[in-house]
């Protein structure tokens, strides 16, 4: 899905994740710890030619920890002419 050269932006990341190798691996990491994770889109919109933007909840457990977390925010994607995932920007509610 995602773009050799892709960019995933998170507040909840400490750096840019810039390219697919480094967003895959990040995931795989997040989702070991999180692995009963569970998310709802709530709104989803087309805000430019390949853009979109998503409102979102989760709730999800630490494996490490036992502890619940539920987040909520907006995540902008933009797509790249081949359909691919180009950029992401996730943005937690604060």
């Amino acid at each position: 899905m995602f773009a050799e050269d892709a960019v995933y932006v998170s507040s909840g990341l400490s750096e840019r994740k810039l390219d697919r190798a480094n967003i895959i691996a990040s995931f795989k990491t997040y989702f070991e710890e999180f692995a009963d994770q569970v998310s709802v889109d709530d709104n989803i919109k087309l805000i430019g030619p390949n853009t979109f933007s998503s409102d979102w909840r989760l709730k999800t457990t630490s494996v490490k920890t036992g502890k619940l977390s539920e987040r909520a925010g907006t995540q902008v994607t933009t797509f790249n002419e081949a359909g691919l995932i180009a950029y992401v920007e996730v943005r937690d509610q604060t």
